[in-house]
């Protein structure tokens, strides 16, 4: 890492990592291009929570439970996995963190709720909001 650069924490998924429910990635270029002065850490909150890779699908319910496709409560790997993704935060002090959009861990502004994309936060994101970090989304990009 450059100690002149700038620091970015990066939701895996988007820099080519198969690190999603399904294996696999969501890779957006047009970040690597936004982030070419940046030193770049990936993160995955969901696989920093101990979930494995690939893993069933999961959604928050509205009273902020997580379960996945087989109505098992995954919350506390969730929140762990959020906690842990604040803890690398707080130990390099980025300059911005890009989150992927629609996940129930790292959707800024959207994420799955009952099965559907709804306006609100992922469990990641959510804590991330209570940081002086700049947030943005995969969506500007």
């Amino acid at each position: 890492m450059s100690i002149n650069k700038k620091t970015a924490m990066v939701s895996a998924c988007l820099l080519g990592i198969n690190c999603r429910y399904d294996g696999k990635t969501k890779l957006n270029t047009h970040i690597f291009k936004f982030l070419e002065d940046y030193n770049i850490v990936p993160f995955c909150p969901e696989q920093l929570g101990g979930l494995p890779t690939p893993r069933l699908e999961s959604t928050k319910l509205n009273n902020n439970k997580l379960i996945n496709k087989n109505n098992k409560d995954v919350t506390d790997q969730f929140l762990r996995g959020a906690k842990e993704s604040l803890k690398i935060a707080e130990i390099i002090i980025p300059d911005i963190v890009i989150f992927k959009e629609g996940s129930p861990s790292c959707g800024l502004n959207t994420t799955n709720i009952n099965w559907k994309r709804e306006q609100g936060s992922g469990i990641t994101a959510a804590l991330f909001k209570n940081s002086n970090i700049k947030l943005l989304s995969d969506e500007l990009f």
